[in-house]
């Protein structure tokens, strides 16, 4: 438990929203690829239903997902064979329109 002690603002102990939007340290990559990984395997549990009813596509997906190749490697196979699996069947487009 962190308590907040001489006016030391809690927000200080953990990495700033800005550092994780940025992605430019180690730490941050790997949050953000843990935080898109998560949702991905969830729409993905979920019969890909949000990928079908936003009209996701593979190269928007493959796009937010490059981080997790970066940062989390030993997932991209299992990244890559959900978007194959949503292409074939049919709730991921296979382009831009």
């Amino acid at each position: 438990m962190i308590v907040q002690t001489n006016s030391v603002n809690i927000a200080t102990q953990f990495m700033k929203v800005e550092e994780f939007d940025r992605m430019e340290t180690h730490d941050a990559m790997f949050a953000n690829a843990v935080d898109r990984f998560q949702s991905h395997h969830n729409i993905h549990l979920s019969g890909g239903m949000t990928w079908e009813k936003n009209g996701a596509t593979a190269d928007k997906i493959y796009g937010r997902m490059a981080i997790v190749k970066t940062a989390l490697p030993e997932l991209w196979e299992y990244v890559e064979s959900t978007i194959a699996e949503g292409l074939d069947k049919g709730y991921i487009r296979s382009m831009a329109e």
